[in-house]
């Protein structure tokens, strides 16, 4: 008996879908439209995101350096017990 239902509700699910991934495409269209940034506005927000990820990079590279020194003493106390 479930077999009859099974297609069914697939192509209910498949229907919902398309109309739920229409309504936020329509929703981010409305957005975008709205509030274009200006070219001055776009190259700010990129610089920044430049730097941002910069910073970024360098506290990873600050983080490494800390665990790779943490490891080391790790070891070396190891290997004096």
């Amino acid at each position: 008996m479930l077999w009859m239902v099974d297609p069914v509700l697939a192509e209910a699910q498949a229907v919902e879908m398309q109309q739920a991934h229409r309504q936020q495409l329509d929703q981010l269209r409305q957005q975008a439209s709205r509030g274009r940034p200006s070219a001055a506005e776009a190259e700010g927000h990129a610089i920044n995101e430049l730097n941002r990820r910069a910073a970024v990079s360098v506290n990873l590279q600050n983080f490494g350096t800390q665990m790779t020194a943490s490891t080391i003493d790790l070891m070396r106390a190891y290997n004096r017990s």
